[in-house]
């Protein structure tokens, strides 16, 4: 009788070349926290399960509307006004049905990004709220985990790892958070803008990015990291670029 692990290795058999045996055990034994299920979320939990990660702390209040269908990988005509967090549990169990996770429909506080932060191995920031992302980066920062940042607008988008030696977070996006308390800047940071135009390609390709940083992350390997991010910019002729942000 096939075991647990014999079906795992089954599942992610093809993955054994390009990761060996080993690291696919340090992939399946990572915790992973991804705070926002929508298109960029949606993206990176499918890659990360395909991966072979199998526990995933996932943070998210809304529900699928009509809306999100354009780009949001898990929104689908079957999951209109139900929970994201719970639409991508299902997805990642229907996948692997070993996944184990840790579901919160909830709107991130700084006790809950502690508590996340504090269980996971790596965070993935899948949000478009600069309060929240900036939150989510103390949290992680002040726990020592890489932070895994993604954001993606119209046909733009960039990702990069913040991880011991970047510059801080809010200094280098300019945040108006950046030394002073959250709650002292919240009104500033709510103020910011939020993108009303975004087609598919770009959230989905900047998901992936941070799923393939995460992994880098996991396995020790060399990855891209701040100051220097990709960038996705499909009104170029070269669409993908390293660029540094001063």
């Amino acid at each position: 009788m096939a075991t647990k692990s014999d079906l795992y290795f089954e599942m992610f058999s093809r993955n054994i070349g390009c990761v060996s045996k080993g690291q696919q055990e340090k992939i399946r034994a990572t915790r992973v926290l991804i705070a926002g299920l929508g298109a960029l979320g949606g993206a990176a939990l499918e890659a990360l399960v395909r991966l072979g990660v199998q526990e995933f702390f996932l943070v998210d209040f809304d529900t699928f509307e009509l809306t999100n269908l354009n780009r949001q990988r898990l929104a689908t005509l079957d999951s209109m006004r139900r929970p994201k967090v719970h639409c991508a549990a299902k997805f990642a169990k229907s996948i692997n049905p070993q996944c184990k996770i840790k579901a919160f429909k909830k709107r991130l506080t700084q006790q809950l990004a502690a508590k996340g932060c504090k269980w996971a191995d790596i965070v993935l920031d899948c949000m478009d709220n600069p309060y929240s992302r900036a939150m989510l980066y103390r949290a992680a920062k002040s726990s020592k985990k890489p932070y895994v940042f993604g954001s993606a607008s119209g046909q733009y988008g960039m990702a990069s790892v913040f991880a011991k030696k970047s510059p801080d977070f809010e200094r280098l996006m300019r945040l108006p958070s950046y030394g002073r308390s959250l709650e002292e800047s919240k009104s500033a940071l709510l103020a910011q803008g939020k993108c009303e135009s975004v087609l598919a390609v770009a959230p989905s390709i900047i998901g992936a990015l941070q799923a393939q940083m995460a992994l880098g992350c996991m396995l020790g390997r060399k990855s891209i990291a701040a100051p220097d991010f990709l960038i996705f910019d499909a009104s170029k002729k070269s669409m993908v670029s390293l660029e540094r942000l001063k």
